[in-house]
């Protein structure tokens, strides 16, 4: 337990924007996830609004606020593979785009087959409000965030695709 405990701590503190100069976005490790209604559009809830903290409740979870583009759909086919790799663990992943349509959305979930994990963008009328409460700094291409029990674990800003071990490192030291 105690070098499961080391290691996490370790890769927490790997997952620092400020050791790497990038914008401080998303909650720190230890702050807790808000409830939010983004909208759906791929996924086990895709065609509603459904508060991911509300419905998946203590469950592990990836959540990542993104910027269109290759690296967005590259991070949701990844989290797409770890929340398939992980069902024994129920874990549930996230993939809101920020700056995207509806129709582009659900046409890349398609292409990806993405059917276990979520691709949601925020709810206009919120999306402030939301951004606001989970700490998304604007200039950030993207913030990835690992929470169980409603406690973030591990941050990462600005993740290229090719570096998601990283978050599969943490949800692989995660306690059961």
């Amino acid at each position: 337990m105690s070098r499961r405990l080391s290691a996490l701590c370790f890769l927490l503190a790997l997952s620092s924007p400020a050791w790497a100069g990038k914008p401080a976005s998303g909650l720190a490790p230890g702050q807790d996830v808000v409830p939010w209604n983004p909208i759906h559009v791929a996924g086990p809830d895709q065609g509603t609004n459904a508060c991911p903290v509300c419905t998946y409740l203590e469950r592990p979870a990836v959540l990542i606020f993104t910027r269109d583009g290759k690296n967005a759909a590259a991070l949701a086919a990844r989290v797409e593979a770890l929340v398939v790799a992980n069902r024994d663990r129920e874990l549930k992943g996230f993939v809101a785009v920020l700056d995207s349509t509806p129709k582009r959305l659900a046409e890349m979930a398609k292409q990806l087959h993405i059917t276990h994990s979520a691709v949601c963008y925020p709810n206009a009328e919120e999306r402030d409000k939301d951004l606001k409460a989970y700490k998304i700094h604007p200039a950030a291409a993207n913030t990835v965030m690992v929470y169980q029990k409603y406690k973030v674990v591990a941050t990462f800003v600005d993740l290229d695709a090719a570096d998601f071990a990283r978050v599969e490192a943490v949800v692989k030291a995660l306690p059961r």
